[in-house]
């Protein structure tokens, strides 16, 4: 059910986040490790029907009003997330005690 004065996409946003929750808590033991591929699952599920490309952005972005350039190139921005995720694995958290 669409609520009132919201577009249909902002519904399907709001739903498709309670997806990837429910599929969070439905085997935390599978995020135990995190992978890209992993947060690919995730974001398979956010995503959907939303016309949105799925994987690492291989577009510029930017942030209006600010200065700040993200990385652009899809080597560095992989690169950067395979980083991130091995910091992760490496931090303790209430997943990894499941």
């Amino acid at each position: 059910m669409q609520a009132k004065g919201k577009k249909t996409e902002e519904t399907i946003m709001i739903l498709n986040h309670k997806k990837a929750l429910d599929f969070i808590y439905a085997d935390p033991r599978y995020f135990k490790q995190l992978s890209i591929s992993k947060i690919e699952d995730v974001d398979r599920l956010v995503v959907n029907e939303l016309n949105i490309y799925l994987g690492l952005r291989k577009n510029r972005v930017g942030i209006t009003g600010t200065n700040y350039r993200p990385i652009d190139n899809i080597h560095q921005i992989r690169q950067s997330v395979e980083h991130l995720v091995e910091i992760i694995n490496k931090t303790k958290n209430s997943l990894k005690n499941l």
